[in-house]
């Protein structure tokens, strides 16, 4: 027998041919996911997050309150390109309202003093208050900056500080800027970038203007 074998015979003394234990296909499948999952993690954890974009927000949905005032349009969405040739506005100029649209109680009051304490003015006797398009409180996203063309530059400051924020440009006439607060919207953390540009933009020096490179860097954040 052991003769037959060492010399590559295929069958044994009774003519019958050798039994061949072939691998089960389980565990060719499991062999097969191993590496794949090592893969996936291996690029998991060697990759760095890079998504500067926005998050998108859910469009408003009606009033369940039946005798609620009838909601504003919404402005249009728009790409950061809008903002990004701009040089953002001195904080002292940034006239801005937090809106409460994720029924978060406080959160708009607190978002407010923020501001406040980093340098931003505030529309005149209306600090923050409840959204009147997403009235039930179910905008799901970071947040929303709603402008108009003469508030483009004020926007582009708040930014600094909501950078994944979802812009709306509407067709208000002022330069005022509202910052809506979404349902994952935190408290303001700039960067380190972001909280320089603010200092510069808190006491701007006669005549000076932002570094680009530096306004650039302030201006990415992961979303």
């Amino acid at each position: 027998m052991v003769s037959l074998i060492t010399e590559g015979s295929a069958t044994d003394p009774q003519g019958r041919p050798h039994i061949r234990r072939r691998p089960r296909p389980w565990l060719i499948f499991l062999g097969i996911m191993l590496l794949i999952c090592t893969i996936v993690w291996f690029k998991a954890l060697t990759t760095e997050g890079t998504d500067t974009a926005a998050m998108t927000c859910n469009a408003p949905s009606p009033a369940t309150d039946p005798g609620a005032e009838p909601q504003p349009q919404l402005g249009q969405r728009v790409g950061s390109s809008r903002l990004q040739d701009l040089e953002p506005a001195p904080l002292a100029n940034s006239k801005v309202k937090v809106l409460n649209a994720n029924n978060e109680r406080g959160q708009a009051a607190q978002i407010a003093a923020q501001l406040g304490d980093l340098g931003f003015a505030s529309v005149p006797g209306a600090q923050y208050g409840n959204d009147s398009i997403y009235v039930n409180g179910d905008l799901v996203c970071a947040g929303q900056i709603r402008f108009g063309v003469s508030g483009r530059t004020a926007a582009a400051s708040v930014q600094l500080v909501a950078p994944c924020a979802e812009l709306i440009e509407d067709q208000r006439e002022d330069d005022s800027v509202d910052l809506v607060l979404g349902s994952l919207s935190r408290e303001l953390r700039p960067t380190n970038d972001a909280e320089e540009v603010l200092r510069s933009l808190k006491n701007p020096a006669p005549g000076g203007s932002i570094d680009l490179d530096l306004l650039e860097a302030a201006r990415e954040a992961r979303c």
